[in-house]
């Protein structure tokens, strides 16, 4: 995809792209730059971010939780303890910015590693970009939040590409890597049965399609070495702090009522946009590998079909689909004979295309983005709804002002994780952690409903971090009362204590 430019003469001149790698190398710049204009919302990240802290400094993972009013001391299974780790350590390297870039190499990579594998399976990289573009990428980036998931990205993308690859018989012994990656993922996120999950259906797919004699079915030998990979990757997944444990935690996780409460466990809401996307996108694919089935394989429906099934049960299952889904729909849009005359290859027209597109995202490298005077909803290195000020001003308060049982939302609560360690919390974003009913009790105070006087009450609450907006009717209700005082107030949040 790379070859020398030269000139009239014949001397060499230097490497240029071809078209296929211009195709493809403008679809990465144009998903690296969604990635850099993202700021880092504040659901999930900074309580990630406090845990990490914690990990480093105790030298040992917590098992117990220590940032909660309302939970103190109850048992914690923190799966996720290497990523936190590692989002910490980037933390203390480079801030922020570093943070940001590197979650543009991990989410970034993962999707160059799924267009490499798309262009070379199916011969088009100019489809393939489109797909990445138009569809892959649209119904994702709602998913591509900076947090510990961002880690299983790649591992996934690497299981994906690995296991296609070694049907196609390009590299037979990467899959001894599997088993090293599957350890790596079952430390950093909850997703790690999804690697299992894509070696049992390759297994069954393969296992049928050499039962039937199918055109490049493996060998007995091929696919006893894939099950023997399977079987080490199943051992990987207890080499972790709390070994067998962990089954335990992923079942709770997909069982635990209380991830009602989080939209991304809900079904794709027809009533968004993101959510028409999704269901026209799912179509798109259904149809197009329906019409041109012949030139798939059993596998390729296997480790697609259930990905789509899941992701239309819960939201957060889109990310994962789409990427299965990616390498399999662009080999069906192929087309399988070229019509037409072919466009006449530019090396040197490539390469300044190439330049002009990749200087976008270079432009709004996290180091500088901030000082371009960007809108900050693509200018801040974090959300600007983050309540920094508000927290600053809340720890500055009087002993004796300063409440001790805060209400606030579960985003604010994950970011007083991290800047207000010793200021201990209503809830957070960890939905599988708290009851169902605080969850219940914390909807009905956010949307002043029910008998808000009687919960204010049961949780001895003496303070208030509101956010305008998102709990207006709690403050209309506290400010009807009279038994609430403003100590601070800016453009997104007021922070009110016992008058």
């Amino acid at each position: 995809m790379l070859r020398p430019m030269t000139s009239d003469s014949g001397k060499r001149r230097a490497f240029a792209p071809d078209l296929p790698l211009t195709y493809a190398l403008v679809a990465l710049a144009l998903v690296t730059l969604r990635l850099l204009l993202m700021p880092i919302a504040p659901h999930d990240f900074w309580w990630h971010l406090a845990q990490g802290r914690r990990i480093v400094g105790e030298g040992q993972v917590p098992v117990l939780d220590y940032y909660s009013y309302t939970q103190s001391g109850k048992p914690f299974f923190d799966q996720m303890w290497l990523s936190q780790w590692l989002l910490f350590r980037l933390y203390q390297l480079g801030g922020l910015p570093l943070i940001i870039f590197a979650q543009c190499l991990l989410v970034g990579g993962s999707y160059a590693g799924l267009l490499w594998l798309s262009a070379r399976r199916s011969g088009h990289a100019k489809i393939c970009a489109a797909v990445l573009l138009l569809g892959v990428m649209p119904v994702s980036f709602d998913n591509w939040l900076v947090r510990p998931q961002s880690f299983a990205l790649p591992c996934f993308a690497a299981f994906v590409t690995i296991l296609t690859a070694y049907r196609l018989r390009w590299w037979p012994r990467a899959i001894w890597l599997l088993p090293l990656i599957e350890v790596f993922w079952a430390n950093a996120h909850g997703s790690f049965p999804l690697g299992l999950i894509l070696l049992s259906l390759t297994i069954i797919g393969e296992a049928i399609r050499h039962a039937r004699r199918a055109p490049g079915f493996l060998t007995r030998r091929e696919l006893a070495s894939l099950i023997w990979c399977g079987a080490l990757c199943g051992a990987a997944i207890f080499v972790n702090p709390r070994g067998i444990g962990v089954l335990d935690y992923v079942q709770f996780v997909l069982n635990a009522p209380q991830t009602r409460f989080s939209s991304e466990w809900l079904k794709p809401d027809l009533t968004t946009f993101g959510g028409v996307y999704f269901y026209v996108f799912l179509l798109a694919f259904l149809i197009v590998v329906w019409r041109r089935r012949q030139f798939l394989t059993l596998t390729d429906a296997l480790v697609t079909l259930p990905f789509a099934a899941q992701a239309m049960r819960e939201g957060r299952s889109i990310l994962w689909f789409a990427m299965a889904a990616f390498p399999v729909f662009c080999v069906a849009l192929a087309p399988r004979r070229a019509h037409g005359k072919a466009a006449e290859d530019r090396p040197a027209f490539n390469l300044a295309l190439l330049f002009l597109v990749w200087l976008m995202p270079v432009a709004v490298l996290p180091w500088w983005k901030p000082a371009l005077g960007l809108p900050a909803q693509i200018g801040a290195l974090a959300d600007e709804e983050t309540p920094f000020q508000a927290v600053e001003k809340l720890r500055k308060l009087p002993p004796d002002i300063r409440p001790q049982r805060l209400w606030h939302d579960e985003a604010t609560g994950s970011y007083l994780m991290w800047a207000a360690p010793e200021q201990k919390i209503f809830i957070d974003t960890r939905f599988e952690f708290y009851p169902s009913q605080q969850w219940i009790d914390a909807g009905n105070l956010r949307y002043a409903t029910g008998d808000r006087a009687k919960l204010i009450a049961k949780y001895r609450l003496d303070g208030f971090l509101i956010h305008h907006q998102r709990h207006s009717r709690l403050l209309a209700f506290l400010s009807r009362s009279g038994r609430w005082r403003e100590v601070y107030r800016d453009r997104f949040w007021i922070l009110l204590v016992k008058a």
